[in-house]
């Protein structure tokens, strides 16, 4: 590009792009579906473009800083499109950007994913945070999960004994109940509301603004690396493999086997695009050899038709003896078609649920929020890693959800409660604190519902 010979000249209905006075581009304001910023090549610090893309061939034109009328044209764009943030051109400008590209106002194409940095007013106090001896990532606040001597302890049954949360006479036997798929409404789901299928433990198929999403996919028949009876698979996968739809997105929430289960990714192979907590990138593209993006607390991701920003959890990582806390965990916030849907991943209760919450509502609220349950005894063991029941709905409320559905429950048997105790759990704690029970719903596996 010449910039003597290149200009750009805007008004109220939308901008030229001209070379040597002639129009070689219009471009109408109202057409505009994204503004994305990149460089002209890897090493041009000074030399950024600003992007228009107004339809979903991914066609666009570009305006570059040596433009003649540029400075003009930039404020105007920044006022015309809300939350269109000047600081991520820091990002851009870096040379380690990856994809030399990123979104600054709406959403990439669906076969595109991309950081496009830090969330509108997301609190410094929910950033993540590192030990600063090991550079590991911690939970806020330093609370650390159990150690191997704890676990240890707890596996020869040293540890203290506590009674039990629900009486035992109460609680059904088995794993969670399990239905019949409805396939038919799963192959075509509705335009205008958010439809949800429990698979089993953290896997959701949610589907919504015409994407096929998953959460910690796990279809194999044991959540460990080797095959361990204790810890086989009680309830199976309440949807066939092969009959899922396309997944154009998967969201992972942590390391651990039963959330981050290699032999279900391998299946899914590069199709979709996955979303997963800081450190996981390059493992997770080993698996599948698909277009994977991470974030850290407070980061939002774009593509594949959302938006998804990384959010706490009180929890912590590891897939060896070696590796823990080197990769991140986390809850996701996703955003499609208007509707703001939460998946907690794997968390205890902590204090900053409460500023969690602030945010939600400050930025939208939630309409529906996926939230655990289950295994969550002994207390003395699990309080920094799982929520009881009771905890949920003390959640529920913090982060004033207009909807919860119950999860991590009644699949794998991961500690002492028995498997169907959460949900007495649950409708006990509803009932004592007043919430409707149709406010915090468990499914049975295999289970379909929908909301506007």
């Amino acid at each position: 590009m010449d910039p003597t010979g290149r200009a750009v000249r805007f008004d109220p209905s939308g901008f030229d792009i001209l070379e040597k006075d002639e129009v070689q581009a219009r471009v109408h304001w109202a057409d505009v579906i994204e503004v994305f910023a990149f460089k002209r090549d890897c090493f041009a610090y000074d030399d950024i473009l600003l992007g228009f893309r107004c339809d979903e061939t991914g066609n666009a034109w570009c305006v570059s800083e040596d433009d003649q009328g540029y400075k003009e044209f930039f404020v105007a764009v920044e006022s015309r499109f809300t939350g269109f943030r000047t600081d991520w051109f820091g990002v851009v400008s870096h040379p380690a950007f990856q994809y030399n590209r990123t979104t600054l106002w709406g959403t990439p194409p669906r076969d595109e994913i991309s950081n496009i940095g830090r969330a509108p007013a997301y609190p410094d106090s929910l950033r993540a945070q590192r030990d600063p001896q090991t550079g590991r990532y911690q939970n806020i606040g330093g609370v650390k999960p159990p150690g191997p001597g704890r676990i240890l302890k707890w596996s020869l049954g040293l540890g203290p004994k506590e009674q039990p949360a629900v009486e035992r006479s109460r609680v059904p036997a088995g794993p969670a109940p399990v239905v019949t798929p409805d396939l038919a409404r799963i192959a075509e789901p509705p335009t205008d509301a958010m439809q949800f299928t429990w698979v089993g433990h953290s896997t959701w198929l949610i589907q919504i603004g015409g994407l096929n999403i998953l959460t910690d996919p796990i279809w194999s028949r044991f959540c460990s690396p080797v095959p361990l009876w204790s810890l086989r698979r009680r309830a199976p996968p309440g949807l066939p493999f092969d009959q899922l739809p396309r997944i154009d997105l998967v969201l992972l929430s942590h390391s651990h086997y039963d959330h981050c289960d290699v032999p279900t990714l391998r299946r899914l192979g590069a199709a979709p695009a996955y979303a997963v907590p800081a450190g996981l990138t390059q493992f997770v593209t080993r698996k599948t050899g698909g277009r994977v993006h991470d974030a850290e607390w407070g980061e939002t991701l774009a593509g594949a038709g959302a938006k998804l920003t990384a959010v706490p959890a009180l929890h912590f990582s590891a897939r060896t003896g070696k590796d823990r806390n080197q990769t991140l965990w986390c809850g996701w916030l996703l955003e499609v078609a208007g509707k703001r849907i939460y998946f907690a991943g794997d968390t205890g209760l902590a204090p900053f649920f409460g500023e969690l919450g602030d945010w939600f509502r400050a930025t939208g609220g939630i309409d529906v929020a996926l939230l655990p349950i289950g295994a969550y005894q002994p207390r003395w063991v699990m309080t920094p890693v799982h929520c009881t029941a009771a905890d949920a709905v003390e959640i529920h409320q913090l982060i004033g959800a207009q909807q919860s559905l119950a999860m991590h429950w009644g699949t794998f048997v991961l500690t002492e409660e028995p498997l169907r105790e959460p949900p007495v759990l649950l409708a006990d704690t509803l009932a004592a604190r007043g919430v409707p029970p149709e406010q915090f719903r468990t499914l049975a596996v295999g289970e379909t519902v929908r909301f506007v």
